[in-house]
């Protein structure tokens, strides 16, 4: 994986551009694996972002996502992550 897509889709992530990040992600799919643009829409509350992020993830740790938008007063996002029914995307899968 390129650091600069890396780091350009971190960016994308966390400013709330989501057809930016998904269109890096169209050419680097595994910029998808890393958690660290999860916790970077929510702590920004970008909730579209994180939507998707969560959508096309294998892997969710939805409880420090839930911990985390509760420490930087996100309660859109708070609010969306704890109606996620409880299991979904706790699971590490293999790629």
């Amino acid at each position: 994986m390129s650091t600069e897509y890396a780091a350009a889709f971190e960016h994308a992530c966390a400013q709330g551009h989501l057809e930016i990040a998904q269109m890096l992600s169209s050419y680097e799919p595994e910029l998808l694996r890393p958690v660290e643009p999860l916790f970077l829409a929510c702590q920004h509350g970008h909730l579209d972002v994180l939507e998707w992020l969560l959508s096309v993830n294998a892997y969710a740790p939805v409880p420090e996502l839930i911990a985390h938008a509760r420490e930087h007063g996100q309660k859109k996002a708070l609010d969306w992550l704890c109606a996620i029914p409880s299991g979904l995307g706790l699971t590490p899968t293999q790629p």
